[in-house]
């Protein structure tokens, strides 16, 4: 199995108590966990598998539930995902969670559900296969020098980036970065600020802080506090992250370097 594999963390959860770790599993990067923990994270990890019996024991943890989906679908943690795995679900039983599903906007496209537990395997291969495959997208400005050296300055010595390094470019403090990305405990940033969890949700404030190829430092910081034309309601670019609307933003920034229309 190859370093990058090991990489993905894959929590195994349980119902009642922490989940088990099949034999073949402990190649993985995997730990141990509850869907009660699950549901007070910080931070998703990379796949998560909610083992039970039955279905039936999932749909009867309402208030959990409703709590790990809205995680989910959150695009905050777009790369992260779920896998629901039984021991045996029958077909009507197993069917009875789409209309669940249904309520959470996006969630199905980051849900794998497995009827029986020799298919688990299989469907974690596949997540993880998912996963690497939405951290490796082609990406043809990180081949611009000019480019590529603004991204390494965002970056820690393991090539992850840092979001201490972020926080500084953007002017932020630690506490304001996390908010903005959904992670209140400043300690979860700073105990380890370049962590894999975290890769998914600064992407965005790199691909903005792209522009710093073409802006000085303190033009770019007055340009993030300057309300836009590009923008709805001519907002300014701080606007857009403190809403949480890190995609657009990278996506205008970077349209702005390209020369694309926007």
């Amino acid at each position: 199995m190859s370093a990058t594999t090991k990489e993905i963390p894959v929590t195994f959860a349980g119902i009642d108590g922490p989940g088990s770790v099949p034999a073949w599993a402990r190649a993985f990067h995997a730990t141990r966990s509850t869907l009660a923990e699950l549901c007070v994270t910080s931070a998703l990890p990379g796949i998560a598998v909610l083992q039970s019996t039955r279905p039936r024991k999932v749909i009867e943890q309402t208030d959990q539930l409703s709590k790990l989906f809205e995680s989910y679908s959150d695009s905050t943690h777009f790369y992260s995902r779920l896998i629901l795995g039984f021991k045996k679900a029958e077909a009507e039983e197993f069917l009875n969670l789409a209309p669940i599903l249904a309520k959470y906007p996006g969630l199905s496209s980051r849900v794998e559900l497995v009827r029986q537990s020799d298919d688990l395997q299989d469907a974690l291969l596949e997540a993880i296969t998912k996963v690497l495959a939405s951290h490796t997208e082609h990406d043809p400005l990180a081949e611009v020098s000019s480019v590529a050296k603004v991204d390494r300055s965002l970056r820690a010595e393991n090539g992850r980036i840092d979001a201490e390094k972020v926080a500084a470019a953007f002017g932020f403090s630690m506490a304001e970065l996390g908010r903005q990305i959904g992670i209140k405990n400043r300690q979860t940033i700073a105990k380890t600020p370049y962590s894999e969890a975290l890769q998914p949700l600064l992407r965005p404030y790199e691909r903005i802080a792209r522009l710093r190829t073409v802006l000085s430092e303190a033009d770019f910081k007055a340009w993030l506090h300057t309300p836009n034309d590009l923008l709805e309601d001519r907002e300014a670019p701080i606007d857009y992250l403190k809403a949480g609307a890190r995609e657009p933003l990278a996506s205008v920034a970077e349209n702005m370097l390209t020369g694309a229309s926007t």
